[in-house]
C-alpha cells in the first residue's frame, strides 16, 4: 500500500480525505490532540481495519468524532442536560462525553459495550472531512497500540507508513496530550481520562466530578472499561521507564543518583545540565505544563533508535493540565514511580508463610521494615519477630480490628463473598453456602483450585465452617463439600481471575471470590452482584506490622499510622474496592456496607494455616472421586 501525505492548507484535502473515509480507508486525521487514525465509525468492516493497524486490542473502545452538540442525538439517547452544557463549554475542544449509544453505533466500535465516547474535534480540517464524509469518524491515536501517541504527520508515517491509505499533514499539535473523557452515564460525573481539558475546568461546569482509579494507579487486565487509555499499558518506549515525582529539585537530585551509563533523562529545562553525558529530552520548563504536555510524547520517542537501556523521567504534580501529563508518563512506565518527597520505607513481599519465614530468618539483621496483609492469627507465633507498637490511629479503628497484641494492626479486609451474573440469575435464589448445591446451578458455578489459588482455599474454608457449624473438618462440612464438588461438574479453575471473569463474561452464574474483583466490576457497570454468604463472610483483618530492629524504624511507625489514619482509609473507602477498618468511613457504591455482612466469627487462621495440607488433600479427593 502506497500511503499517501495530504497537505491540510491544500483546498482539495477535506473532499479526497472524506472520499476515501465513505470508501471504508483508513486517514490519519490532525487535531488539536493528537493525530487520530480515522476511520468510518458506522462502519464495522472499517473500524476493524483500525484495530488491525494498530494492533490493538478489540475491548478497547474508540472515540466518535463529530461536527458538533447537534449531532449527539443522532448516535446517543438519554443525554443529560449537563453533556450540552459541557459542550458549549468546551466544544469543539479537547472534551470526549460517554454516553449511551444508539443501535446504529457498531460494537465493533463501542469495544463490545453499550456505551460510546464521543467528542467534537477543534481543527477545523478533520471538522470539514467529517462534514463532507456524512459519516461520524472513529479514530483512536494513531500510534501502533502501546506506543506513544502521534503528536505530528512524521510521527504517523514512522508508525504506519504503507499500512494505512493517507496522512492528513496539520503540523504539530497544539494541545499534544489526548482528550479528557468524562463518564456521564453514572449519577456523579467520573473522569476516565486526563487530558487538555482540566478537572478544576470541569468541575467548574459540573460541580462535582469522581476521579476514576485508572487515571492513577493500574488496573485489572480483565477490567471492562468504557474509554481509552484506561487498562492496557499505554505511551511507552522500548526501554523501560521510571517516573521520579515530587518537588522538581528533588526529583532532579533522585535521578541523578539512579542513572546508570547508558540511561537516558527526560526532565524540565532547568535541571538539563545535570545530565551531561547522558541522551536527555526537555519536557520544558518546570512551571510551564502546558509546555510539557506539548513534548512528552515527543520525549518518550525520542530514545526509540538509540542505545539507552532505560529511561528516568521528571514527573509534575497533580494539579491543572499535570494531572495529563503525569498520567501519560506513568502509563508509560507501567506505574513504576519512585517519589523523592519520600523517606526511605523497605517492605517485605511474597505469600504470607513465605515473608514470615523470611522475616524470622532475618532477626539478626532485618532487611525489611514492615510487614502487610498477614492476619491476626498468622501472626501469632511470630510476634518476637515483630516490633511492639500501637498507632495512636488504633483507637479509631472498628471493634474487633484493634491492635490487642500490640504487634499487629489491622488495617483492611478483603471477605469472601459469592459474585453472581444478575443476566444469568433470574429468579434462582443465591444467598449463602447452601444455595450453591441447587442443581440449577449444576456446572454454573465458578470455583477455583484451593491448592495453587488463597481465594479458593479462603472461600472453601469458610464454607466448611459454615456448614460445619464451626467445625470445618466435620461430617457435615464435607458432605456439604463433596456435594459442591458434583455441582461443580468436578471442575476447579486454574486461576482466581478466571473465577471473576467467568461470571462477569456469562459463562458462569456465579463465582467463588474475594471482594475486591467483585466489587471492581459492580463499579465498572457490569451486570453483576456481590452476595456476603448468608451464614457468614470470613473477614481477617489485613495487618501492618514492624518488623523488630527495622532499619527505619521512625519511617515504619509513620507508615502505620498513615495506613490507619482517617486521609487514607476515607481514600481507600471512597475510591478502591478493598474494605477500610477504621471507624465511620464512608464506603463507595460498590461496596456492601457493613449493616448488611453477616460475620463468620469462628475462624481459627492459626489451626488453618496448620492444616492446610490436609484440607486440600481432602478436597482433592472429592474432585477425583467425581472425576
Amino acid at each position: 500500500m502506497n500511503t499517501i501525505l495530504l497537505d491540510a492548507r491544500d483546498p482539495q484535502t477535506p473532499a479526497v480525505a472524506a472520499e476515501l473515509i465513505r470508501r471504508g480507508r483508513l486517514v490519519a486525521i490532525p487535531t488539536e490532540t493528537v493525530y487520530g487514525l480515522g476511520a468510518d465509525g458506522l462502519n464495522p468492516e472499517a473500524v476493524a481495519k483500525i484495530f488491525e493497524a494498530k494492533g490493538r486490542p478489540g475491548d478497547n473502545p474508540l472515540i466518535l468524532h463529530v461536527t458538533g452538540p447537534e449531532q449527539l442525538p443522532l448516535f446517543c439517547h438519554h443525554i443529560p442536560d449537563v453533556a450540552y452544557l459541557l459542550a458549549e463549554r468546551f466544544w469543539p475542544g479537547p472534551l470526549t462525553m460517554v454516553l449511551p449509544a444508539n443501535a446504529c453505533v457498531p460494537r465493533k466500535t463501542t469495544g463490545g459495550l453499550s456505551t460510546v465516547a464521543i467528542r467534537c474535534p477543534k481543527t477545523d480540517v478533520t471538522r470539514e472531512i467529517i462534514r463532507l464524509a456524512g459519516v461520524p469518524i472513529a479514530a483512536p491515536s494513531a500510534n501502533l497500540s502501546g506506543k506513544p501517541s502521534t503528536t505530528t504527520a512524521q510521527h504517523v508515517l514512522h508508525d504506519h507508513n504503507g499500512r494505512i491509505d493517507a496522512i492528513v499533514d496539520g503540523g504539530p499539535c497544539a494541545v499534544g496530550v489526548e482528550s479528557t473523557i468524562v463518564d456521564l452515564t453514572e449519577a456523579r460525573p467520573r473522569l476516565l481520562r486526563p487530558g487538555g481539558v482540566t478537572p478544576e475546568e470541569l468541575r467548574a461546569v459540573l460541580g462535582g466530578l469522581v476521579i476514576d482509579r485508572a487515571v492513577t494507579a493500574p488496573i485489572r487486565g480483565d477490567a471492562v472499561v468504557k474509554a481509552p487509555g484506561m487498562k492496557y499499558r499505554h505511551y511507552a518506549p522500548h526501554a523501560p521507564v521510571t517516573v521520579v515525582t515530587g518537588a522538581p529539585d528533588r526529583s532532579a537530585r533522585r535521578i541523578l543518583g539512579l542513572l546508570s551509563d547508558q540511561a537516558g533523562v527526560i526532565c524540565y529545562d532547568e535541571y538539563a545540565p545535570l545530565y551531561a553525558g547522558h541522551i536527555i529530552h526537555r519536557l520544558g520548563p518546570a512551571a510551564d505544563k502546558s509546555a510539557q504536555a506539548r513534548h512528552v510524547f515527543d520525549a518518550l520517542r525520542t530514545f526509540d533508535g538509540t542505545d539507552v537501556t532505560e529511561i528516568f523521567a521528571q514527573c509534575p504534580d497533580d494539579r491543572g493540565l499535570g494531572l495529563a501529563v503525569a498520567n501519560r508518563l506513568k502509563k508509560a512506565a507501567g506505574f513504576h514511580l519512585v517519589d523523592a518527597d519520600r523517606p526511605i520505607l523497605i517492605g517485605l513481599t511474597g505469600g504470607t508463610g513465605e515473608v514470615l519465614k523470611r522475616v524470622r530468618s532475618e532477626a539478626a539483621n532485618p532487611q525489611g521494615d514492615i510487614c502487610w496483609a498477614a492476619d491476626e492469627a498468622m501472626l501469632k507465633d511470630y510476634t518476637d519477630c515483630f516490633e511492639e507498637y500501637v498507632s495512636p490511629e488504633d483507637a479509631n479503628m472498628m471493634e474487633g480490628y484493634k491492635n490487642t497484641t500490640g504487634y499487629s494492626s489491622p488495617a483492611f479486609c478483603d471477605p469472601t463473598v459469592f459474585i453472581v451474573n444478575t443476566d444469568l440469575a433470574g429468579d434462582i435464589e443465591i444467598n449463602g453456602f447452601a444455595d450453591l448445591l441447587n442443581p440449577a446451578l449444576k456446572g454454573k458455578i465458578a470455583a477455583g483450585d484451593p491448592v495453587n489459588s488463597s481465594s479458593a482455599f479462603q472461600c472453601l474454608i469458610a464454607g466448611l465452617y459454615d456448614m460445619g457449624s464451626g467445625d470445618p473438618m466435620s461430617d457435615a462440612a464435607w458432605d456439604w463439600a463433596a456435594k459442591l464438588v458434583e455441582n461443580l461438574d468436578g471442575v476447579a479453575l486454574t486461576s482466581s481471575s478466571q473465577v471473576y471473569k467467568g461470571v462477569a463474561e456469562g459463562e458462569y452464574i456465579v463465582g467463588l471470590t474475594w471482594e475486591d474483583p467483585a466489587a471492581a466490576y459492580v463499579r465498572d457497570g457490569v451486570a453483576v452482584k456481590v452476595v456476603f454468604p448468608e451464614e457468614g463472610a470470613l473477614m481477617s483483618g489485613q495487618c501492618v506490622s514492624i518488623i523488630k530492629g527495622a532499619p527505619h524504624m521512625e519511617n515504619a511507625k509513620k507508615f502505620v499510622d498513615y495506613m490507619l489514619s482517617e486521609t487514607c482509609q476515607n481514600y481507600v473507602g471512597q475510591n478502591l474496592t478493598v474494605r477500610p477498618l477504621r471507624q465511620n468511613v464512608q464506603l463507595n457504591d460498590s461496596l456492601t456496607p457493613w449493616s448488611e455482612i453477616t460475620r463468620l466469627e469462628t475462624y481459627d487462621g492459626v489451626w488453618v494455616a496448620a492444616n492446610k495440607s490436609a484440607i486440600t488433600e481432602k478436597y482433592s479427593e472429592c474432585l477425583e472421586n467425581v472425576a
